[in-house]
């Protein structure tokens, strides 16, 4: 049987429950382009968009770093918006290993960097009817990735939202984070530098800079200069 079919055969699970996402300040909580600007684990470029989110706040901040690629930009001092869902989705799941190997696919090739699979299985899934695609996560060992059809994304209601930074305790888990192949090396040693500091080093950091102190030190530090540009000759 060809995968359209094995897909469009496969166990229909209703899926209810609260959903994590994290994306961009400018978006809103619950939205994705469509047609896609880009491919995805689950959509591939031009298709109908395809919005991501995670059964785990952490899940859903893991996946900023697993992709981070700004090199020299701290990622914990990113803002980003974050917020939790409730949905109501009839879903194609992956998590389970009898749906796995019903369409004979390991949750190795899952969270593969290589998409063509996953990218194939949500077609077959939007084209059957499925809302979306629950699966185990590439990011963070243990969490679950839920992939939503744009035509699915009014079953999906935003319960609250905030833009913040990633919270410290994240740091913590970079050792176990996996980035994408993508990532660049010098990303890679930052990760690693700022999981080996931890999170304590995160919320000290934060404090600092919050605290007055800063703030006058800063300020003197710009009369000082403002006094010497003054002061030089003509």
């Amino acid at each position: 049987m060809s995968l359209d079919g094995t897909v469009a055969a496969a166990p229909r699970r209703t899926l209810r429950g609260h959903y994590w996402h994290q994306g961009p300040t400018r978006h809103p909580l619950v939205s994705c382009a469509d047609s896609a600007r880009g491919p995805g684990r689950y959509h591939r470029n031009g298709e109908p968009g395809v919005w991501y989110a995670s059964n785990r706040e952490q899940g859903a901040w893991a996946e900023l770093f697993r992709h981070f690629v700004d090199d020299g930009v701290d990622p914990f001092e990113v803002r980003r918006r974050i917020g939790r869902v409730s949905v109501d989705l009839e879903v194609l799941d992956l998590t389970e290993a009898h749906v796995r190997a019903q369409l004979a696919v390991t949750e190795k090739e899952l969270v593969s960097d290589d998409y063509a699979l996953t990218q194939a299985i949500a077609t077959a899934a939007r084209n059957a009817g499925f809302d979306a695609v629950l699966a185990p996560a590439a990011a963070l060992p243990g969490t679950e990735t839920l992939a939503v059809f744009a035509h699915a994304l009014p079953k999906v209601d935003a319960e609250r939202s905030a833009v913040r930074q990633p919270p410290p305790r994240l740091a913590d888990l970079l050792p176990i984070i996996r980035p994408h192949e993508n990532v660049t090396d010098a990303a890679r040693r930052m990760l690693i530098t700022l999981g080996q500091a931890g999170a304590e080093a995160i919320r000290r950091r934060r404090r600092w800079s919050a605290s007055p102190r800063r703030t006058d030190l800063i300020r003197e530090a710009r009369r000082g200069a403002q006094a010497a540009v003054t002061a030089r000759p003509a």
